[in-house]
C-alpha cells in the first residue's frame, strides 16, 4: 500500500508541476504581447480613412493625408511616395502609410525611428 502512495504523489507532483509551468508560460506570454502592443500604441494611437494620430512625449500630432504634395503639419516634411507606401518624417521618426489609391483611404500604418534608417543606410553602403 505504500508503494502505491508514493505513485499517487509522484504522478500528482508532476501534474502540479506540468500545471504550475502551464500558468506561468501563460502569464509571460501575455505580458510580451501587453509589452509590444504598448510600443506601437506610444507612437501611432490610431489611424482612419484620412488621418492618424501620434501620441509622442505627451504630445498629440493629428496628421491629415490630402495627397503627396499638400502641407501637412508644420515639423512634418510632408509626404513622399515610395513604391506602395507615401511616408512622413516627424522629428527624425518616419511613418508608412499604405493607401488605397482609388479611395485616398489609410489602410495601414507603420513606424521606423531615424537610428533604423541610419542602419538601413550604412548596410546599403557596405553592400
Amino acid at each position: 500500500m505504500e508503494e502505491s502512495d508514493k505513485t499517487g504523489t509522484v504522478i500528482f507532483n508532476i501534474l502540479c508541476g506540468i500545471l504550475i509551468l502551464f500558468f506561468v508560460g501563460s502569464a509571460a506570454f501575455l505580458l510580451m504581447v501587453a509589452y509590444v502592443s504598448n510600443i506601437e500604441k506610444d507612437h501611432v494611437e490610431s489611424f482612419s480613412n484620412s488621418k492618424f494620430i501620434i501620441k509622442k512625449e505627451g504630445e498629440t500630432f493629428t496628421i491629415n493625408y490630402y495627397g503627396e504634395d499638400e502641407p501637412i503639419y508644420n515639423n512634418v516634411n510632408g509626404f513622399i511616395k515610395d513604391n506602395d507606401y507615401s511616408y512622413i518624417s516627424l522629428n527624425n521618426e518616419e511613418y508608412f502609410l499604405k493607401i488605397d489609391e482609388e479611395k485616398g483611404d489609410i489602410l495601414e500604418v507603420s513606424y521606423r525611428n531615424a537610428s533604423d534608417v541610419e542602419k538601413e543606410k550604412l548596410n546599403q553602403i557596405n553592400e
